[in-house]
């Protein structure tokens, strides 16, 4: 067998489909790197596009924040001034009970010195005798309360100052209280302009009160006189004794207005002790009991009160209500009916209690209601006109409040309100 020269000789290799397949696998791959890297490329760029515009961004906000930072800054500065400018003392607590902000006012009026503003209520407490009320405005504050009070102060030269001290809680969106605000205002020059012009307004009612003295006096006095020239001419015993007990009763009459006029010009000072409000009303009511009976006025009495005492002079308090339940009496000459109850009342963190007394009387007219306590002010030819006045006097010396409300033919309701407790009146050398 002859074998053509130039040929290999053993077995025959061919590349075929495989290494076709092969090229095609490697173009594929290159496709797709190549297209992977355009797209890596594409978001690469998009990506340092999103940083730009963020950078931007951020750089935009970042100048609205400085902005805002200087705003806010000016805005403190600003809120600084008026704070340090302001008349009235304020100082700034949290409920931790620190003190986080005080202007120089309120360290004028509390004579702290050198003590700094970062302290606390101990701190304070220390230093200033006003320590123990201010723990009682913030403890209101804290719990979501304003509150109020009026310190007297003494100081080493025996001047007195007057102060008025309010609290107002301050807090988050939501109510969540975080703190309180307490300001104290120096009112010693208002209370002494009050008390001048207190004072031109006694001397008026004096002047006034001197011509209706004149008047009130003349008129027994002249009785008198004439009844003691008629005594002097008579001779029977009989219509001696008779005019003799006539003057009798016009000087009781002059001692009645006399004690009456005492009782009205007179400074009240109550002799104060812890009270039931209640018992004293209805040991009032059960000694005017047999007078109402025979003017067939009936009394109730609405005996659902709170448990509560009031500091009060016991004798006083049961002469103010008498003087309204004989007042209401003589309202009613055909009979009615006269209700009294107790209530309480908070106002401004302080306890009240509230005696009520109501008739069904004839009332009292519009234009006379704003003259009930003027003093011998009176609708009744037998009227003194001093009653309501000393009334009005034995309250206001309890430290309350007296008030009537009226309407023609229907009836008067009176409300004397007097407060619970301390009046929280101090006196301290600052």
């Amino acid at each position: 067998m002859n074998i053509p020269e130039g040929r290999p000789t053993g077995p025959r290799v061919e590349v075929g489909d495989g290494g076709k397949s092969l090229k095609l696998q490697w173009i594929a791959a290159f496709h797709h790197w190549d297209r992977s890297t355009r797209e890596l490329m594409e978001a690469y760029e998009g990506l340092k596009d999103q940083v730009a515009r963020l950078t931007t961004t951020l750089e935009a906000r970042n100048r609205a924040l400085e902005e805002s930072l200087k705003k806010e800054e000016r805005l403190r500065e600003l809120l600084s001034t008026i704070l340090e400018a302001l008349p009235v003392g304020v100082l700034v607590w949290n409920t931790d009970g620190n003190l986080l902000k005080m202007n120089s006012m309120g360290r004028k009026l509390l004579g702290l010195g050198g003590l700094g503003e970062a302290c606390s209520l101990e701190d304070l407490e220390s230093v200033c005798d006003l320590g123990g009320v201010l723990r009682e405005l913030i403890s209101c504050a804290a719990r979501g309360q304003s509150s109020s009070r009026e310190i007297s102060m003494t100081s080493r030269n025996g001047a007195v100052r007057h102060l008025l001290l309010r609290s107002t809680p301050y807090g988050e969106p939501n109510g969540a209280s975080i703190g309180g605000v307490v300001t104290m205002e120096d009112v010693t020059d208002l209370k002494n302009l009050q008390e001048e012009i207190a004072r031109k307004q006694r001397l008026a009612a004096m002047g006034e009160m001197a011509a209706n003295i004149v008047h009130e006096v003349r008129n027994p006095l002249g009785g008198i006189k004439l009844m003691a020239s008629l005594m002097a001419e008579e001779d029977r015993k009989e219509t001696r004794a008779k005019i003799s007990a006539q003057i009798e009763d016009a000087l009781g009459s002059l001692e009645g207005l006399l004690k009456n006029l005492l009782h009205f010009a007179r400074p009240m000072k109550p002799r104060t002790r812890p009270l039931d409000p209640m018992g004293v009303l209805s040991d009032c009511l059960n000694f005017i009991g047999p007078l109402a009976e025979q003017k067939k006025v009936r009394i109730s009495l609405e005996k659902k009160a709170p448990g509560c005492l009031v500091e009060a002079d016991c004798e006083l308090l049961k002469q103010a209500i008498l003087n309204i339940v004989l007042n209401s009496l003589q309202a009613m000459p055909h009979g009615g009916e006269i209700r009294a109850r107790i209530e309480t009342a908070e106002e401004m963190a302080q306890r009240w209690v509230e005696l009520i007394l109501e008739d069904t009387g004839t009332g009292i007219p519009a234009h006379v209601l704003p003259k009930v306590f003027d003093p011998f002010f009176t609708t009744r030819a037998e009227g003194s006109g001093l009653g309501l006045s000393i009334v009005h006097n034995i309250v206001v010396s309890h430290g309350g409040s007296i008030r009537i409300e009226s309407e023609e033919g229907v009836g008067t309701r009176v409300k004397i309100r007097i407060p619970t407790g301390d009046k929280n009146t101090r006196e301290f050398v600052p």
